[in-house]
Parts: structure tokens; C-alpha cells; sequence
């Protein structure tokens, strides 16, 4: 099996991936469109591929590959369409990112599977700001939906 690392130019994250995959002696190569990806000056990075990660260069992967995108964007993208790839997914389908990579959605999510979470009232409108019970012990925090 072989790691397939996708780096952006100035990606830290890939770049502690390929070290720990380096380390770690797992076969991996760095895709990136950037030929100057941070991932690409690392001592552990042996294989590489200058190419866009669009659905030609991953159409071309094999059974055998696993896809490591780093960025919740590509992670989304690329799991829209993970019926037509060969290659193995190193991430959630495409339901599960969506909850997950929105603090709404999986707030509800846990509420819904009695896990424990902070108490929590949703306010999608103005007015029901008016419904929130009185005494509320501070801190409390406000973020908008």
C-alpha cells in the first residue's frame, strides 16, 4: 500500500505527516501542484508527483493507494465522488465531513445521541434570544449560525 500525501505550498500539516510517515518507513508519495510544497524539502519526502489533484490525477490512483488530502476543502470534494475512485479514502464519506466539520451540525448530532456536550440552545433568529432561560451562569460564550 502507498501513502498519497497532498501538500499545498505552504502546508505545515502535510509536512509533519510525510515526517511521520518518513519515521515511520511508510512507502508515501507527496502530490502538489507547488513545486516549491513546504512537504517537498523534507529529508523523508524520496517520491513526488508536480500535478493538480483534480479527478484526471486521481482517477489514475490504484486499489493499492491511500489518499491523504490535509484541507477539510479537498476532503469534501474528493468524498463527493468517492464512488468513482479506486484508491482508499484515509477519511470519512461525505455525510459524515458534513457533520463533522460543522460545529452546528455536530453539536446537534451529539444531543441527538445523548453524547455529552456543553449545555447548548440554538438561536437562528433574533428573537429567540427571548427564549433563553433566565440565569444563565457566565461565562457564557455566543457564536452565530
Amino acid at each position: 500500500m502507498r501513502a498519497i500525501v497532498t501538500s499545498e505550498l505552504d502546508d505545515h500539516v502535510s509536512l509533519a505527516v510525510v515526517r511521520s510517515l518518513g519515521k515511520n518507513k511508510i512507502n508515501f508519495t507527496v502530490v502538489s501542484k507547488f513545486e516549491r510544497a513546504l512537504a517537498l524539502n523534507s529529508r523523508y519526502c524520496k517520491d513526488f508527483n508536480i500535478t493538480n489533484v483534480d479527478m484526471n490525477f486521481l482517477s489514475k490512483l490504484s486499489k493499492d493507494d491511500i489518499l491523504f488530502p490535509m484541507h477539510e476543502e479537498s476532503m469534501c470534494q474528493i468524498s463527493k465522488n468517492q464512488k468513482k475512485l479506486p484508491c482508499t479514502l484515509a477519511f470519512p464519506d461525505y455525510p459524515t465531513l458534513q457533520i463533522v466539520t460543522n460545529k452546528c451540525r455536530l453539536l446537534h448530532h451529539a444531543i441527538e445521541h445523548n453524547l455529552p456536550c456543553p449545555k447548548t440552545w440554538f438561536i437562528a433568529h433574533p428573537d429567540d434570544i427571548e427564549d433563553l432561560p433566565a440565569g444563565l451562569q457566565f461565562p457564557v460564550v455566543l457564536r452565530p449560525t
